[in-house]
């Protein structure tokens, strides 16, 4: 898989944060410097922007009217300032909140939108596979303890107390840290397809959960595509018709868009742009989130996506529902 988004070779942190400050202070804001800055290097080469832009300007000299006496003076107060500051103070809509985005750790940006779709009134499980569908068992257990560092809750607290028994139960399957890594076993691939492809999707083998959920929570992502492929071959139909048989509304549901994501990601991804994109109102937080998470991992893969299954360009389509420099900055996240 491709990113869009490539390390810079020459790095120089001061000099880019020296020209961020500039285009904050100048007479008008200067976004397409910004925006320059941002595109040029990688979320870790931010970082280390970020940290020379606090060094530099970490303290701004402010001049405060305080009376002493019968006289009115001007006395100097220091403010701590960063770059996240300025950027939350000199831009404004949808610009912001991607520049902002992009400023932030992968951590931190996954933990936050974790919480906001944990906390939302009506959660969508597709927030949920976009997020953690592909996360090694290292990196779920580096979620994890952000989270908890972030917002003083265990993750699975926080899934207990917002969601609910069905919610639960997909998103124990996201959040297993214990799933099986190791190569692809070719005789247990056909010996538990066979199993489901004769006992069913849903049945029970001495356990609270359907077969189907407990190979979801335990099997590598490689395992379960090669599973799919195998019960598709012995069934004659995708293992998606035996979900839509045995299974009920929302575990349905979530089971299905499991099972495209863990099929093709990117694939699943595209599909999830093309939502946030149909008109008449596009879902910008949506589309924010996908492009900016997704900028060095595979976002040049989902782009191919998307041309095949649609027939249009993904950055034409972007171009059509955004503007102004908002409109620039993604479509250079793009790689154009």
């Amino acid at each position: 898989t491709q990113g869009t988004i490539n390390v810079s070779s020459v790095l120089n942190s001061e000099l880019s944060a020296m020209r961020l400050n500039a285009a904050f202070l100048g007479p008008i804001v200067d976004t397409g410097l910004i925006i320059r800055v941002l595109i040029s290097h990688t979320n870790k080469q931010r970082q280390a922007i970020k940290r020379h832009y606090r060094i530099l300007y970490g303290k701004r000299n402010l001049q405060c009217a305080c009376v002493t006496g019968c006289l009115l003076v001007m006395k100097p107060v220091y403010c701590a300032q960063d770059l996240t500051t300025d950027v939350h103070d000199y831009l404004a809509g949808y610009l912001r909140d991607v520049t902002q985005a992009m400023l932030q750790e992968p951590l931190d940006f996954l933990s936050e939108c974790l919480h906001g779709a944990l906390t939302s009134v009506a959660p969508k499980v597709e927030i949920f596979v976009e997020l953690l569908v592909g996360c090694s068992n290292t990196k779920i257990r580096q979620i994890k303890e952000y989270y908890h560092k972030k917002y003083d809750m265990e993750l699975e607290s926080a899934v207990r107390k917002e969601l609910n028994k069905e919610y639960q139960s997909l998103l124990r399957i996201l959040l297993s840290e214990k799933r099986d890594e190791s190569e692809v076993n070719s005789s247990q691939v056909c010996s538990e397809a066979k199993m489901i492809s004769n006992a069913g999707v849903g049945i029970k083998y001495g356990t609270d959960d359907p077969v189907i959920v407990s190979l979801l929570h335990q099997r590598s992502y490689q395992h379960l595509q090669a599973l799919f492929d195998e019960y598709h071959r012995l069934k004659g139909r995708p293992i998606e018709d035996g979900i839509r048989a045995e299974f009920f509304r929302t575990v349905r549901d979530g089971l299905l868009v499991l099972v495209s994501a863990i099929k093709d990601l990117q694939a699943f991804l595209a599909t999830q742009l093309e939502d946030a994109l149909r008109e008449p109102n596009p879902r910008h937080h949506k589309l924010i989130r996908i492009l900016v998470s997704r900028s060095e991992i595979d976002l040049l893969d989902i782009k191919g996506k998307y041309l095949n299954m649609y027939g249009v360009k993904l950055s034409n389509v972007v171009s059509d529902a955004t503007s102004g420099d908002y409109r620039t900055l993604l479509y250079k996240l793009l790689g154009n």
